[in-house]
């Protein structure tokens, strides 16, 4: 069994004078503020960054969805067309109608510079300009999903 402090410990580990407690309540206060204020800015400096790049990434590019109708004869055939299967049922092909157009200009470009491989799309979007691309994107963006029929 512990035997109890003698009084002369207990008297200098507990009672701790005003201005030392003073002093820890305020440096803790400032440091807190401190890092608060820091925390702000740096939150504000993020959202300030997010509002200035963010939106240029999402925008979706100027295309005219009647040219994009026109160009699209050979997306139609793996990507199908609404109510139509597509041309390769075993192979999961994913939907274009109703698509961000942002993503697919992005996906388009991905192909052509090589960075998202697949040796078909390389060889169909080679060719494309980026006008081309965002009249296409256009398109697609304005139709309605369909359904997928094959399941």
């Amino acid at each position: 069994m512990m035997s109890p402090l003698p009084r002369k410990a207990e008297a200098h580990l507990f009672p701790l004078p005003l201005r030392f407690v003073n002093f820890v309540v305020i440096s803790t206060f400032q440091v807190c503020k401190d890092v608060m204020r820091r925390l702000i800015l740096f939150v504000l400096l993020l959202v300030s960054w997010a509002s200035s790049v963010l939106p240029a990434a999402a925008q979706a590019p100027a295309g005219d969805p009647e040219k994009g109708k026109t160009k699209s004869a050979t997306c139609a055939g793996c990507h199908g067309i609404p109510g139509w299967r597509n041309a390769y049922p075993n192979y999961n092909v994913p939907r274009l109608g109703g698509q961000h157009a942002a993503y697919i200009v992005s996906a388009l470009q991905a192909y052509r510079s090589g960075t998202r491989e697949h040796a078909t799309m390389h060889a169909i979007v080679v060719n494309l300009t980026d006008e081309d691309m965002a009249d296409l994107a256009a398109y697609f963006s304005q139709l309605v999903p369909n359904q997928d029929t094959r399941r």
